[in-house]
């Protein structure tokens, strides 16, 4: 790796300007400060490439991001922006898959709302909600949407990365909660 790249491993710290690449057989699981609540997780799907552009922003080169800003759907906290394919992709207190290959990016909403600007138009996805971008032929991007189930395959990587549940020392109310926000 060139310098100021990262390979995420335990303790990491991810600074601005690092590149992060997966591997084929591996994914990541990357805590965030100052996004949303204090167990705001970034996920990274196998064979993803990103850099982190500055605080709260980074550029997704390829792969799949799973952003998880622990606030089931109620706005606050920063905002951590993504940027792929001539886009940039806000959280609004949410959980949401990022993926980008070649000219298309997709974005899927788990819970909450996701705010996607590109070609100067604002869209909203919802919970259940997908939205395709697609800069193929005309080079600006076209925004489709549509549902999409919030379990089942598609997210298959993403709750294998989940945090291991913490009950040391937690109330059960607390562990049922973080149990039925990942569930």
């Amino acid at each position: 790796n060139a310098p100021g790249d990262a390979q995420p491993g335990v303790g990491t710290l991810v600074a601005v300007g690092d590149r992060l690449d997966t591997g084929p057989g591996g994914g990541a699981l990357l805590r965030v400060s100052g996004v949303g609540a204090s167990q705001a997780s970034l996920r990274l799907a196998p064979d993803t490439h990103l850099v982190w552009q500055a605080p709260g922003r980074l550029q997704l080169l390829g792969g799949q991001v799973y952003l998880d800003t622990g606030l089931n759907g109620q706005g606050g906290g920063s905002v951590l922006a993504i940027e792929a394919a001539g886009a940039r992709i806000e959280h609004v207190g949410t959980r949401f898959l990022v993926a980008l290959s070649g000219d298309v990016l997709d974005v899927k909403v788990r819970d909450g709302t996701v705010r996607i600007k590109a070609a100067g138009e604002v869209s909203l996805l919802e919970s259940g909600e997908f939205g395709r971008l697609d800069r193929a032929g005309s080079g600006v991007p076209q925004i489709e949407l549509q549902r999409v189930g919030i379990s089942g395959d598609d997210w298959s990587w993403v709750d294998a990365l989940a945090p291991a549940l913490n009950i040391d020392e937690q109330s059960l109310w607390s562990v049922l909660q973080r149990a039925a926000h990942e569930g």
